[in-house]
């Protein structure tokens, strides 16, 4: 906001008289220079700096592929980072149902909810993937691992790096780092219960308690689900026993 000073201009005229001239008086002396903190007055105090009217751009954020903050659209990689907003309105329980939605992964389940299962990227093998939760790694190395045995209950969000990442991680992120962040409870101990249910016996139940202070943060989280709808393996119901 530009704001325009008006300053007045007073001139003193001397009369000798009221039928005599009128004789205006110079000063020979130069004008005195006007000092430099009065040559610009403060502009009023508005109660906010330039600095906050600069909006915070909003960007997604990862530290996976450079193991330092770094905005996405910095990086020249493949990079993917799922939110729990975008977990929620997938409807996915298990990270498995959230990896096939990536582009490049190819997840294998063996038999149905609760089976083994493995995660190929770009042809690569299974034990080419290193996954993570919370920066540390859960995987053996050089081994494989068994994605079933998440439920995204209390995941923040999930970074992912697809392609080669060997400098930074060393020989098992031949493919991709998967980097399973969890939620940060912070304040009053708040929580959730969730039960869900359906046909032939079907239900769910999930349940999450979460808080924290200046000194520590907790957030414990839980799934459950069990269904009859699925026959056992080998149950030989077709031979009707």
């Amino acid at each position: 906001m530009s704001i325009i000073h008006i300053c007045p201009l007073l001139t003193s005229l001397a009369a000798a008289g009221s039928d005599t001239e009128q004789t205006v008086s110079h000063s020979s002396e130069k004008a005195k220079p006007i000092p430099s903190d009065q040559e610009k007055p403060p502009a009023p105090d508005t109660g906010h700096s330039e600095a906050a009217d600069v909006p915070t751009p909003h960007h997604e954020l990862t530290v996976t592929a450079t193991r330092t903050p770094t905005e996405v659209r910095e990086l020249g990689r493949s990079v993917s980072v799922i939110s729990a907003p975008e977990i929620e309105a997938l409807g996915a329980k298990d990270l498995s149902e959230v990896l096939k939605t990536v582009t490049g992964f190819n997840v294998v389940q063996t038999g149905s909810f609760g089976g083994q299962t493995s995660l190929f990227v770009r042809g690569g093998e299974s034990n080419f993937n290193l996954v993570l939760v919370d920066g540390v790694q859960v995987n053996a190395p050089g081994g494989s691992f068994d994605f079933s045995s998440l439920s995204t209950a209390n995941i923040e969000k999930i970074e992912i790096v697809r392609g080669p990442a060997s400098v930074l991680y060393g020989a098992n992120a031949a493919t991709s780092v998967i980097n399973i962040i969890t939620q940060k409870g912070q304040g009053d101990p708040s929580g959730h219960l969730e039960f869900q249910g359906g046909t032939h016996s079907s239900y769910l139940a999930s349940g999450a308690i979460r808080g924290g202070s200046d000194r520590f943060n907790y957030s414990v989280a839980g799934l459950y689900s069990d269904t009859d709808g699925i026959h056992e393996f080998n149950s030989q119901w077709d031979r009707g026993e």
